[in-house]
């Protein structure tokens, strides 16, 4: 017996008799809506309920199918049924034309099939796009691609400003390190003549800084500066802070985000590294389906590559790098803290998109339990890496000159 799924219904065909059963999604005619919503299950390899229906009418227990779905369906809900996968045999095509023929009775012919057939393809892609615009990941991605760009935005606005004021008062930049702070007093006070101990302190609760600008602005010579110029640096400074407003909002969005979907990650990691990993990955499904060892060296790909084009040694790690618990330990404790992090950083995704719950604590209890483990087994650097640090380089060999030949 052999039984096969069409974009219509379920159709079996006793090989010996030649008889065909069928069962339509939706009754006699199909549905569209009906076949859609069967052929989503279908896909997602959960029971149909004309699968059942059909299964009963034919009273068998073997049957041979042609699509991999199908026989996992099967053998997962209906195990009373053996059943066979062939994917290629001159018995499957002979089978697939007469299957062919009842479907276009069914319907009242092929073109009548047709139709249905792009109709109800419609209806599943428009489905499929519909769940993907759902999934958290993707504005996941998103948000944290636009606060790159916001941070990138802010930082070079906040550069022009700098060089572009410090024609006027150079000292300043010297002494405020914080764009944002730089920026607002810009914006608030403008003209040298306004930087006043009392205004100063309106924006600067730092006195000592109060100080030290109040002290720079005596010794400074201020050049001409024109009420328009004064006017064009304000309009930068005004721009950059609400990009720096924004980019704000938009952390505040993304932890949010990354709370609903990866909480996990998120609190291994936190929401940046956290979402600068699922977007490498391509989506935390990708993610949940990496082993650690990929984990550990996403974003390093380039010098991944060279490594294996003998340009260089592996990488260690990559975005992960990034985590103050690896960057800002010794060098040579860095790669075994990187593998641990991706270990329970491999856990902690697959947590999080096959079953959502929450184990956050637990991960980040033993990871660190781990990585004070590491940095008391391993207090002083290899004895071999302390040699090379300590031989001094040696000397490129001259090379040797050939004696000139002389010219005839």
């Amino acid at each position: 017996m052999w039984l096969f799924v069409t974009m219509i219904g379920l159709f079996a065909i006793d090989e010996k008799t030649g008889e065909v059963y069928r069962e339509l999604f939706g009754g006699e005619p199909p549905k569209i809506e009906v076949a859609k919503d069967r052929l989503s299950k279908f896909e997602e390899l959960k029971d149909l309920q004309e699968l059942g229906a059909l299964l009963s009418k034919l009273n068998t227990d073997s049957v041979k199918v042609d699509n991999e779905n199908l026989l996992l369906i099967i053998n997962n809900y209906h195990q009373e049924v053996k059943a066979e996968l062939i994917t290629n045999s001159e018995e499957l095509q002979q089978m697939r034309e007469i299957i062919g023929r009842e479907i276009s009775n069914s319907v009242g012919g092929r073109e009548k099939y047709n139709e249905m057939a792009t109709l109800i393809g419609i209806e599943l892609t428009k489905s499929k796009i519909m769940e993907e615009g759902e999934k958290r990941d993707q504005m996941i991605i998103k948000a944290v691609t636009i606060q790159e760009d916001l941070t990138k935005m802010f930082n070079i606005l906040a550069s022009h400003v700098r060089e572009w004021y410090g024609f006027y008062f150079h000292d300043l930049g010297k002494l405020i390190d914080d764009h944002e702070l730089y920026l607002r007093v810009i914006l608030e006070l403008g003209r040298i003549e306004n930087f006043t101990k009392e205004n100063l302190s309106k924006i600067i609760k730092d006195e000592k800084l109060v100080e030290k600008i109040l002290k720079a602005k005596e010794e400074t010579v201020p050049i001409k500066i024109t009420e328009k110029d004064l006017e064009r640096i304000k309009a930068i400074c005004k721009l950059a802070l609400d990009i720096e407003e924004e980019r704000r909002k938009m952390m505040e969005y993304l932890d949010e985000l990354m709370e609903e979907a990866a909480p996990n990650i998120k609190s291994l990691v936190g929401p940046i590294i956290g979402a600068k990993l699922i977007r490498k990955a391509g989506g935390l499904e990708q993610l949940a389906k990496m082993p650690a060892s990929t984990i550990q060296i996403l974003g390093a790909e380039k010098a991944l590559f060279r490594s294996l084009h003998g340009r260089g040694t592996p990488p260690k790690h990559g975005i992960i790098f990034q985590d103050p618990r690896i960057f800002k330990s010794p060098r040579w404790q860095r790669g075994k803290i990187a593998r641990a992090l991706a270990g329970k950083l491999a856990i902690a995704a697959r947590v999080d998109y096959f079953s959502g719950e929450f184990i956050g604590d637990e991960l980040l209890t033993s990871l660190e339990k781990r990585i004070a483990e590491i940095k008391e087994k391993y207090p002083e650097p290899p004895k071999i890496q302390r040699k090379k640090e300590g031989r001094k380089p040696k000397k490129p060999k001259k090379k040797k000159k050939g004696k000139k030949k002389k010219k005839r």
